[in-house]
């Protein structure tokens, strides 16, 4: 997730680390986070693979992030840099950029853990409708886009 881990404010941000529009959106998001203490935005892979064939292994990359408590580090070094690809040399930038433990993203990338994850996240993109990203999900359960988002944050 990004911003307050004690929030009382929750939004779903549905994203795919390939996706123009979601590396776009998210210096925006980050900057909402910090201005917007009570609110955290919960990452939700969906990864449009027909379009972005490195999406899947880099929403897998994600999800093991988070078992070493470096999803923020990931998620901010995916979605900056220019060549993604479901190969190894996305999975050392990570290591090497991050201080994740090689050993353990392997373990971890090998195990059905991260496409379990990564479905459970698909279901609930279904769930809400999504067909695109990003999408986010306002508290009230509603989809709206980055300016929606932007107009239900505190202003400056």
């Amino acid at each position: 997730f990004i911003g307050s881990p004690d929030a009382s404010i929750t939004v779903l941000e549905f994203s795919d680390y390939e996706c123009p529009g979601c590396r776009s959106a998210d210096p925006v998001v980050k900057d909402l986070m910090n201005r917007w203490t009570d609110a955290r935005v919960i990452v939700m892979h969906y990864p449009l693979e027909s379009i972005h064939p490195a999406a899947r292994f880099s929403a897998y990359l994600g999800i093991c992030a988070e078992q070493q408590g470096k999803f923020r580090e990931v998620h901010t070094r995916l979605m900056t840099w220019p060549e993604l690809t479901d190969s190894s040399a996305t999975r050392q930038m990570v290591v090497d950029c991050t201080g994740m433990d090689a050993v353990e993203l392997d373990s971890c990338l090998a195990s059905p853990l991260p496409a379990a994850q990564l479905q459970r996240d698909m279901d609930l993109a279904a769930r809400f409708q999504v067909s695109g990203t990003p999408t986010f999900i306002a508290p009230n359960g509603r989809q709206v886009g980055l300016g929606g988002l932007v107009s239900l944050a505190p202003r400056p």
